[in-house]
């Protein structure tokens, strides 16, 4: 699952996927994004500029027909091999895709540690950054929902389409970092 990932400036996503400049508000770089971020997206732009249009979601998807004042939780990532079929994610997976622009993804390891004066023996979990090797920006399959407060107004959510690993990663490195704090623009 992804909890934390590197969000790319916009520059670098105009650039790579030859997006027009969309907005005066640039996004800049994010080095660890948490879910309820506001994150940039590539949707299709239909028409006769068809091609892809970047805009800012809510990373955590809000189906159109919550009604609660709080959104859902934990709806930050789907899991594949259930979208199509679960409430959550029927809607958006069969009409309302998205792509999720990225530098990398962050996955923690349960390692242990022993403290030298106590010989304590402690548990933490080790960030790593998952990247491609040759530095290329990626891009997470998503989904995406508009949702319409009782306040009127309107929300874009996403949420990025998950699965298990089936191997090691080809093409890219980890590399192990110290703690991760907050988004550190």
């Amino acid at each position: 699952m992804c909890g934390r990932y590197v969000s790319p400036e916009q520059a670098a996503i105009e650039r790579a996927w030859h997006i027009g400049r969309s907005t005066s508000n640039a996004f800049g770089q994010r080095y660890s994004v948490a879910p309820t971020t506001q994150v940039p997206i590539l949707r299709s732009r239909p028409g006769p500029d068809a091609g892809f249009a970047l805009a800012e979601a809510r990373w955590g998807l809000i189906p159109p027909w919550w009604k609660d004042a709080k959104p859902p939780q934990s709806t930050f990532n789907a899991r594949a091999e259930d979208a199509a079929s679960k409430p959550m994610w029927r809607q958006p997976y069969r009409h309302a895709r998205c792509l999720v622009p990225a530098v990398g993804w962050y996955e923690w390891k349960t390692v242990e540690s022993v403290d030298n004066e106590t010989g304590e023996v402690h548990r933490h979990k080790q960030p790593y950054f998952i990247h491609p090797s040759d530095d290329r920006l990626i891009l997470f399959a998503g989904l995406m929902s508009t949702y319409r407060a009782a306040d009127e107004t309107v929300e874009l959510s996403c949420a990025i389409l998950t699965r298990a690993a089936v191997g090691p990663s080809r093409g890219s490195r980890a590399r192990a970092l110290g703690r991760l704090g907050g988004d550190e623009s």
